[in-house]
């Protein structure tokens, strides 16, 4: 059993180190100025049919939750995001939920009603779900992604996290 456990272990760590790889080949030639830049100055549909410009963003503390409504994983997720939201958004904490499924609106509305999510939920576009953004590949969700003030990513979590650990992470850097 022992052997087993560590094989998986190191092969989670290639696994990771590959896609690590392979989103920084796809930011290429960009220094983390001009990939924040870009980053924040997104422009995605809300689930609900308006649109986040995620430049509304600079100057909070961001979660950025990545997710598909159909992982079991995404929903424990964002619950707790969900209550660090409303812990921490007078504080400055913000969070956005990008929603990664293929059929839409169609879905993720009644999810997003469903669940009482309190932050902004939009929608991927067919360029983040190719992993060609700012947000480089986001193939394993969920994938939190945080922020401080400055823009500057200070954290990625890819799969699930106890939101103990993010919330050390928020009041450090709120």
């Amino acid at each position: 059993m022992f052997g087993l456990t560590r094989r998986n272990r190191l092969s989670g760590r290639w696994l990771l180190i590959c896609l690590l790889v392979a989103s920084c080949l796809g930011c290429a030639g960009l220094d983390p100025e001009q990939r924040r830049e870009q980053f924040f100055s997104m422009r995605l549909p809300k689930a609900g049919g308006e649109t986040v410009n995620l430049s509304e963003f600079r100057g909070q503390v961001l979660l950025v939750d990545i997710f598909n409504t159909w992982s079991q994983s995404s929903m424990l997720a964002i619950t707790g995001y969900a209550g660090l939201y409303r812990r921490y958004h007078q504080q400055g904490l913000s969070c956005l939920g990008i929603a990664l499924d293929k059929l839409g609106s169609r879905v993720v509305r009644p999810y997003v009603e469903g669940m009482d999510i309190p932050y902004p939920v939009a929608l991927a576009d067919e360029a983040i779900r190719q992993g060609r953004s700012p947000l480089g590949d986001v193939s394993i969700t969920p994938m939190l992604l945080i922020f401080d003030r400055s823009g500057i990513l200070k954290k990625i979590f890819l799969g699930f996290v106890p939101i103990e650990q993010v919330e050390r992470i928020i009041e450090k850097l709120l």
